[in-house]
């Protein structure tokens, strides 16, 4: 990326803990216990480390800390410059997000690593041949460090934290030391891979699932078919006990479960499921309007409400994708197993009819 040449990544490990900070050539950084640190490490105590780039190396510099490298630090090799505060730093060029993103099956496994027989293979020293395994299932992603019980060299960071397993959430990272991987609503998104990264086929159907639920349908298409309720939660935190408070949070759990019903009974598009999990916005915005609090607290509870509103819109974005990967499903298995052209006429034209009756803003 054009806007990001010259700059560079400082990757820096301690203990379990993985932080990063972007760069100018001849711009230091600080690392410390203090609030006004550029990397804050509550370990440290009094202790601080400054790093800074100069010549086509890393200088480190600190006080307090006995053991600390003082030596100048190459381009991409991981150097540990304090063994007794378990304290080592990686430098490299940031090359920004690739344009290349990876959609996250509904149901099935993406292994990533460095080997060509991986469903994303990123082509680094410090990925491991099987680094890590994501298991879709029916819209939850799990995240496991290695493959079939063997763990990676260097491990997985998750959000900055060392971790063996995981579920993730739309927006949360995954590390491999100066590699980022991000997920935002079922997509993959890769930093600092430039010239490193390709795709290759994923296995799908390979995640076990129990059939506990009964269809009126083929045994086949009853396997396939999405088991699970999409439960849409209630907004992040408690509202204040108001009759308009709990008119609103009825509202929510309402549409919520107008959405679990049409997921269940199979009877929805595509557009209708995105339109539902779209309309919840309101009922919060309504939350808002309802507040009847003194004008002393009327800042704060804004604030507050601005805070929340922001939290539950990030959660509703995440769980429409979910939705979205849940109709395709849907309409895929539908369209395969029906070899009647009458009958597939009549599902395409239902389609149409609530597309059409949604565009001209009419509920179904």
């Amino acid at each position: 990326m054009a806007e990001e040449y010259g700059k560079k990544l400082i990757t820096v490990i301690h203990r379990k803990k993985l932080m990063k900070i972007v760069l100018s050539e001849g711009e230091t950084i600080h690392l410390g216990s203090s609030r006004k640190d550029d990397i804050y490490i509550e370990d440290f105590k009094k202790a601080q480390i400054s790093l800074r780039i100069k010549d086509s190396q890393l200088l480190v510099r600190g006080n307090k800390i006995e053991d600390l490298l003082n030596e100048g630090i190459p381009k991409d090799e991981v150097q540990v410059i304090s063994r007794q505060e378990k304290l080592a730093v990686l430098w490299s060029e940031y090359t920004g997000i690739s344009s290349k993103t990876f959609s996250l099956p509904f149901r099935g496994i993406v292994v990533i690593g460095r080997t060509d027989n991986n469903t994303v293979k990123i082509k680094d020293k410090y990925v491991s041949g099987h680094h890590l395994t994501i298991r879709c299932e029916e819209g939850t992603v799990h995240v496991e460090d290695g493959h079939k019980g063997r763990s990676s060299s260097n491990g997985t960071y998750i959000n900055g934290q060392l971790e063996n397993k995981a579920v993730l959430q739309s927006g949360d990272t995954i590390d491999i030391f100066h590699i980022r991987i991000i997920l935002h609503n079922s997509q993959l998104y890769f930093e600092n891979v430039e010239g490193k990264l390709s795709f290759h086929e994923y296995a799908e159907s390979e995640v076990s699932r129990s059939d506990d639920r009964t269809f009126h349908r083929s045994p086949r298409m009853r396997e396939q078919l999405p088991t699970d309720d999409i439960v849409l939660k209630k907004p992040p935190t408690q509202q204040s006990r108001s009759r308009r408070t709990f008119g609103g949070l009825s509202s929510l759990i309402g549409t919520g479960a107008v959405v679990g019903a049409s997921v269940a009974v199979g009877t929805v598009s595509p557009a209708l499921l995105a339109a539902r999990a779209a309309s919840l916005v309101a009922p919060v915005s309504n939350l808002v309007m309802g507040h009847g609090g003194g004008k002393k607290d009327d800042k704060k509870y804004l604030k507050e409400q601005k805070r929340r509103l922001e939290k539950y819109g990030a959660y509703i974005n995440a769980q429409e994708s979910v939705i979205r990967l849940v109709a395709d499903k849907q309409r895929e298995i539908l369209t395969l197993e029906n070899p009647f052209p009458a009958a597939e006429k009549n599902f395409r034209n239902n389609m149409e009819k609530v597309e059409l009756l949604n565009r001209f803003g009419r509920s179904t």
